[in-house]
């Protein structure tokens, strides 16, 4: 799957180089006494994700409506277009139109799988690109930069968590990804450091929907927990299976918890997660927005922020990119403090736990 996405990757950055090396370097569109500054979205609006896109579209258009109170120097405009999380050539025509068409200055993308297409599409446009995830690989170009945990801290994130709670022996099981093959390393690299063994180590195929050998691996190992690093929908299968076979082992995910279908069934699990913003910022994003999930609303509304105070201390994207480089912190509306390593402004990680099929944050 890794070298299929490179490969994709590939041939669609060879195409964009030739029209973004005739491009001009272009400027804020002038309009009035304001030049506009147009910032596209390429968000996952349908697929599996389709919930998360639609979080991310709102906390854009909240940050929006919160910037007309605002007395800045430039008019902003948000272009927001939706893919499927997966469809990658869907993610680099998004893009492509953003800078040749629309003529934007800016582009958010939505994780790993799609920032790592956009800032390869990108690397020699005009704009300046922010991605939220946790993979270094989307910041490999000088005009990208990352909002979110990087996975090497979530990682250590959960064998704390799971050192204190006395755990020796752990099972780790992924999809045949970049995002799923990146933490699991961690987890290799890690585990010794916090006096944990890995006893299991299974990757599979996206689409798989007979874990039922792969579990009985799993409980012949005999761990002391399940770290899961499945995507939706498989994630919700194996938790299934693993009820079917009676498999009793604690079992615990980086993120993934909070995307499923069925919360309820990981009643009293813990799981590592991003924050989720001050109880007044969630407070109107739920008012605002009448949707039942916040999650990673105040990311997406904190990169709006960034590149909104980029470009209004500075006349150009090649200054906003000087301008975002320089910083050392970042404190967004939410009142979260991000430190910056290069172009990666990195979240802390909490900890969260289910309850009643409610998500509830332990520390």
């Amino acid at each position: 799957m890794k070298k299929k996405i490179w490969l994709i990757i590939g041939i669609i950055v060879a195409i964009a180089a030739l029209v973004f090396a005739v491009m001009p370097r272009h400027a804020p569109v002038a309009q009035g006494d304001k030049p506009i500054i147009r910032i596209g979205a390429v968000l996952p609006l349908t697929g599996d994700y389709n919930e998360n896109g639609e979080i991310a579209k709102e906390a854009l258009l909240m940050f929006q409506r919160d910037l007309k109170d605002k007395n800045t120097r430039n008019r902003y405009e948000f272009i927001i277009e939706g893919q499927d999380h997966w469809d990658l050539k869907s993610g680099s025509t998004i893009s492509s139109k953003f800078v040749s068409h629309d003529k934007v200055s800016a582009i958010i993308s939505y994780w790993d799988a799609a920032g790592q297409v956009v800032s390869q599409n990108v690397k020699n446009a005009p704009v300046v690109h922010f991605n939220m995830g946790a993979s270094m690989d989307t910041i490999s170009h000088s005009n990208s930069f990352n909002m979110g945990p990087r996975l090497s801290s979530e990682a250590a994130a959960s064998l704390v968590e799971m050192k204190r709670l006395g755990v020796k022996e752990l099972a780790i099981i992924g999809n045949i990804n970049s995002f799923a093959d990146t933490l699991m390393g961690e987890f290799r690299k890690q585990a010794h450091d916090f006096g944990i063994k890995i006893v299991s180590d299974q990757s599979l195929s996206m689409g798989t929907r007979d874990f039922r050998t792969t579990l009985k691996k799993i409980e012949s190992a005999k761990p002391d927990i399940v770290m899961s690093i499945l995507e939706i929908p498989d994630f919700d299968i194996m938790r299934k299976q693993m009820f079917e076979l009676g498999i009793d082992i604690p079992f615990t995910s980086v993120q993934q918890t909070e995307y499923s279908e069925n919360s309820a069934s990981f009643n009293d699990t813990w799981y590592i997660f991003y924050p989720d913003g001050s109880d007044k910022f969630l407070k109107n994003f739920k008012d605002f927005s009448k949707l039942r999930s916040t999650q990673n609303a105040s990311i997406i509304y904190d990169i709006a922020s960034i590149i909104v105070q980029a470009f209004e201390n500075s006349d150009s994207v090649a200054g906003a990119i000087e301008w975002l480089n320089a910083q050392k912190t970042f404190v967004g509306e939410t009142g979260e403090k991000y430190k910056q390593a290069g172009q990666f402004f990195q979240t802390e990680d909490i900890i969260k736990q289910v309850k009643d099929g409610k998500f509830e944050v332990v520390k």
